[in-house]
């Protein structure tokens, strides 16, 4: 009898190890298709991630590709401009690169020329270091007013904003009612990169013509004796 209740016993507690181990498969199971996975897309990320690395932009055999970073522009536009001119495959890639090197807030604007071969990292590389393609527009000595502004017009990089306006009314928009335009800019070579309009070209000459004439001012100044 006594054997009985022991063997019973040992039966209800072998049952009941086989039970408990019967529940703990499932969890064991679903614990290693977790890991699994969890390993699958970590080398999924990382093999994107190494592909975004070594993929270049534009490829060996191709042509060099124009790219404008617009001032107040943000990264994430910029990489998302970049995947519309399939330029970039994973803009979320860039975004993050960019943060990770610790360059986003120090980007320049401007036009990259993006040459055959060269990776996300080449153009970042340009866009911290300001790298960009520069245009010129030449203000020829002896030009009138008239010219000055067609000249202007006639600049495809320049973003015209005067073509329509009287010349009174241009020395208004540049901050110099009243004043007669002759004379007034001075001729040089202006370099510029990214965005600029002709208001700020007439600006700059405008300026560097008030500098010029400073500056010889202060030279006749020396130069006259005193009694």
């Amino acid at each position: 009898m006594a054997g009985s209740r022991v063997s019973e016993a040992q039966t209800r507690g072998s049952h009941h190890c086989m039970d408990k181990t019967t529940m703990n498969l499932p969890r064991k199971f679903f614990f290693i298709i977790l890991t699994v996975l969890a390993l699958v897309i970590c080398a999924w990320i990382g093999f994107e991630w190494w592909t975004f690395l070594k993929t270049p932009l534009v490829a060996n055999n191709g042509s060099p590709v124009s790219f404008v970073f617009a001032q107040g522009t943000s990264v994430k536009k910029a990489a998302y401009s970049l995947k519309q001119q399939n330029l970039l495959k994973r803009p979320l890639f860039f975004v993050l690169f960019v943060r990770l090197s610790g360059v986003e807030y120090t980007l320049k604007a401007g036009e990259y020329v993006i040459e055959p071969g060269a990776t996300a990292y080449k153009l970042i590389q340009k866009m911290a270091k300001g790298d960009s393609l520069r245009h010129a527009f030449t203000l020829v000595e002896g030009w009138n007013f008239s010219q000055v502004i067609a000249a202007l017009n006639d600049n495809k990089y320049i973003k015209h904003t005067v073509q329509k306006l009287s010349t009174t009314e241009i020395m208004e928009k540049i901050g110099h009612s009243g004043e007669m335009p002759e004379g007034r800019f001075a001729p040089d070579t202006y370099l510029f990169s990214g965005e600029i309009t002709d208001v700020d070209i007439l600006l700059n000459a405008y300026s560097l013509m008030q500098k010029r004439l400073q500056a010889a001012w202060d030279t006749r100044a020396k130069n006259i004796p005193y009694h």
